[in-house]
C-alpha cells in the first residue's frame, strides 16, 4: 500500500538514514510510539503505522494535535475529581473474570484518566500461566468477551505477564519488558508530564514502556482465566 509513495522521485539533499547508509530519510512515521523520519527500507519495520512523506509531516502533526483536543473530556480541568473515585465500567473497584477458562475478557474504567496520572492495581487472584494485559486504551470497551487489548483497536498499550514480562501495543510486536507479575503483586501504571507510559511491580520500576503517549485514556485490563481478580487501589492525578 506504500508503493505509490515509495516510487515517488527521491529529492536530493535529504539526510541519509543512520540504519541504511546512503538512503535518504524521505518519510515520516506518525505512530505515537515513533514520530520520526525514516527511509523506504525502514517502512517494513513499521507495520500498521501511519507513514507519510516528510513534506507532509507538519500537516499530520497538526491534525493529530487537533484530534487529541477532541478527545479531551469536558471536565479536563477538573481531573482531580478522579482521585479515589476511579472504578471499572461494572461500577466497582474490583473486576473478576467470571467466564470459562481461556476465554479472554476485557474491561475498561468507567471514566477517562487524567492526562498525567498514577494508578495502582492489586492482583487479588491470578492463576499461573494466565494471559493478562494491564494497560490503557483510548476506546472504552466497557466489558467485552473474546476481545484482547492491542489486538482489536488502535491506541492501546499494555504490560503482559508472558515469558518473564512483555510489553505490547497496537503498533508493536511483543518485546521483553519488566518482569512476570503474579498473584498478590501491585502494578502501578503511570503517564508522567513527559507523556511517557511506564509500569512498576511492587514499587520496582520497569522503566519507560512507551514514550510520547498522547491524549486521554481509559484504564484497561484483559485476562483469560475464571476467578482472576483485580482491584483498583489508588488513582492519583500528577501535576504538569
Amino acid at each position: 500500500e506504500y508503493m505509490g509513495i515509495i516510487n515517488k522521485k527521491m529529492v536530493e539533499g535529504k539526510l541519509s538514514c543512520p540504519k541504511h547508509a546512503g538512503i535518504p530519510v524521505e518519510f515520516y512515521c506518525a505512530a505515537v510510539t515513533c514520530s520520526k523520519s525514516i527511509c523506504k527500507k525502514c517502512i517494513p519495520e513499521h507495520p500498521k503505522h501511519h507513514i507519510v512523506l516528510n513534506e507532509e509531516k507538519d500537516t499530520v502533526i497538526q491534525k493529530d494535535s487537533e484530534e487529541e483536543k477532541k478527545t479531551e473530556p469536558e471536565d479536563a480541568d477538573k481531573t482531580n475529581q478522579f482521585a479515589g473515585d476511579l472504578v471499572w465500567s461494572n461500577g466497582g473497584k474490583i473486576f473478576k473474570h467470571d467466564l470459562e477458562d481461556y476465554v479472554y475478557l476485557t474491561i475498561t474504567s468507567k471514566t477517562k484518566l487524567p492526562a498525567f496520572f498514577l494508578v495502582q492495581i492489586r492482583i487479588n487472584k491470578l492463576k499461573e500461566e494466565t494471559g493478562t494485559f494491564i494497560g490503557i486504551s483510548k476506546r472504552n470497551v466497557y466489558r467485552k468477551s473474546e476481545y484482547r487489548l492491542c489486538r482489536e483497536d488502535d491506541n492501546q498499550y499494555a504490560f503482559c505477564n508472558f515469558a518473564g514480562g512483555r510489553k505490547f501495543s497496537h503498533c508493536d510486536e511483543w518485546k521483553s519488558y519488566g518482569c512476570q507479575y503474579c498473584e498478590g503483586d501491585i502494578i502501578t501504571v503511570t503517564v508522567d508530564k513527559s507523556k511517557s507510559l511506564s509500569f512498576s511491580v511492587n514499587g520496582e520500576s520497569c522503566g519507560v514502556a512507551y514514550p510520547n503517549v498522547k491524549g486521554f485514556f481509559y484504564l484497561a485490563l484483559t485476562t483469560n482465566c475464571k476467578e482472576n481478580e483485580f482491584e483498583i487501589i489508588q488513582i492519583k492525578k500528577l501535576d504538569k
